[in-house]
């Protein structure tokens, strides 16, 4: 069992170990945990290492018992192999690097909780504060009682189930029956704040990990430095893949702050129709409209009906990243005119959409190299979620949203908390569409 005082990892440590003929063993070295076959169970532990280094063998946890200062082994114990799915919890736990899901925040583990439940030892959680390095500066209790007398304020143990590893490599980092599992049901911005307090290594492990749709809106929610750092070290294939999950306009952006090799050599690895978009809008200025716009958006010809535009919308629209608004363009591309979704779905089903489209100078639009404020004053002074962009011949050519203008005009500190409400909206909206 685990008495009151060795409640922590690095209370077992060390301790001597006494054989049943009362001779000395060596030393407690690790301890083995075994993982449940449910992820609400905590990890079981189920062998301890004991001897010396260089000469030690392992056995089973129920063969070892308390005595003040000292552990006991049974004469008879056994030898215990552990799997590779077992953690030995001072080699890939104890001082490693784990994120915390619950807070959002990288630390290093100075300690590892047990507790007993139905005479078994469990792993319930992690401790990194400052409490838990002095408990192993000062053993026998000694740090708990100087960390009481200058009243240190830790945040308390993590809990087991908040914890994910870092890294898969085998050299640092705690070993996951699945990869990162874990990390797959955070919010993409959620995921975003940890990779930006993660070592290169680490974040690129952390992204091979996830799905890549999931992995690119982690990277569209990102740090702008993060994101370079991302595409110039991660995998040319994973960051090509990553740039194509993405909108268009967001993966220009990214490329465009890259140097120019690594752009070159990303661009190479996408497919060549999502790799031709990132190419056209990376010719525009980036605080100009045509830098700010998506070439992703729905349009309608003008001779269709409402029904037949019905049923167009719902065969792309989940292709598209907003359809608050539906543009009308001529046989030549030029827009014509636009209808709201309201209109769309009142109207009778064989009338003509120009029919009841809002046409001519009504139709709000901006061109290809008006500036980011002109923008920003169209968006504000018709309160619209989004407007055409069209060039010098008038034809559509992409569509400028509100969130992506008010992303470039706020402040850095702002854009993170923006950026979780766009990207749920947007998730939201999908889930919608679909």
């Amino acid at each position: 069992m685990v008495p009151g005082d060795v409640a922590f990892l690095t209370q077992w440590l060390d301790r001597k170990v006494v054989g049943a003929d009362g001779g000395g063993a060596g030393r407690i070295l690790d301890l083995v945990a075994h993982w449940s076959d449910t992820e609400e169970t905590p990890p079981r532990v189920v062998a301890a290492v004991i001897g010396r280094p260089g000469e030690q063998r392992t056995v089973p946890y129920g063969a070892l018992s308390i005595d003040r200062d000292q552990v006991l082994v049974s004469r008879d114990a056994p030898s215990w192999e552990p799997t590779s799915t077992d953690l030995l919890l001072r080699r890939d736990v104890l001082d490693q690097q784990i994120v915390d899901k619950h807070d959002l925040r990288v630390v290093r583990v100075s300690d590892v909780r047990l507790a007993v439940v139905g005479g078994e030892a469990l792993v319930v959680g992690v401790d990194p504060g400052y409490t838990a390095v002095l408990r192993r500066l000062a053993p026998h209790g000694w740090g708990d009682r100087i960390a009481r007398v200058l009243r240190l304020k830790d945040r308390g143990c993590i809990a087991w189930s908040d914890v994910e590893p870092t890294t898969l490599s085998d050299n640092g980092a705690i070993r996951l029956r699945t990869s990162l599992h874990g990390f797959r049901r955070l919010h993409p911005a959620d995921i975003a704040e940890i990779l930006e307090q993660l070592n290169p290594s680490d974040r690129n492990a952390l992204l091979e990990s996830l799905p890549v749709e999931t992995a690119a809106d982690a990277v569209t929610e990102a740090d702008e430095e993060v994101q370079r750092e991302i595409m110039e070290q991660l995998d040319p294939g994973m960051a090509a893949d990553i740039l194509e999950e993405m909108e268009p306009d967001d993966a220009a952006d990214i490329v465009q702050d890259l140097s120019g090799s690594k752009r070159k050599e990303l661009l190479d690895e996408m497919e060549a129709e999502e790799a031709e978009e990132v190419k056209e809008l990376l010719h525009y200025d980036e605080n100009t409209a045509g830098g700010l716009m998506t070439p992703e958006f729905f349009a309608l010809p003008v001779h269709v009906t409402a029904q037949q535009a019905i049923d167009m919308l719902r065969e792309t629209a989940p292709e598209a990243e907003t359809v608050y608004y539906l543009y009308v363009v001529d046989d030549d591309g030029r827009l014509s005119g636009v209808i709201s979704l309201r209109d769309l779905i009142v109207a009778q089903p064989s009338t003509p959409v120009w029919n009841f489209m809002v046409e001519g100078e009504s139709v709000v639009r901006v061109m290809v190299d008006d500036a980011l404020e002109d923008v920003a004053a169209q968006l504000e002074h018709y309160d619209l979620l989004a407007v055409p962009v069209v060039d010098r011949e008038d034809r559509l050519i992409g569509i400028v949203t509100v969130d992506d203008t008010l992303e470039e005009l706020l402040p850095d500190s702002w854009r993170r908390r923006r950026g979780k409400r766009h990207n749920a909206a947007r998730s939201e909206r999908s889930d919608r569409v679909e």
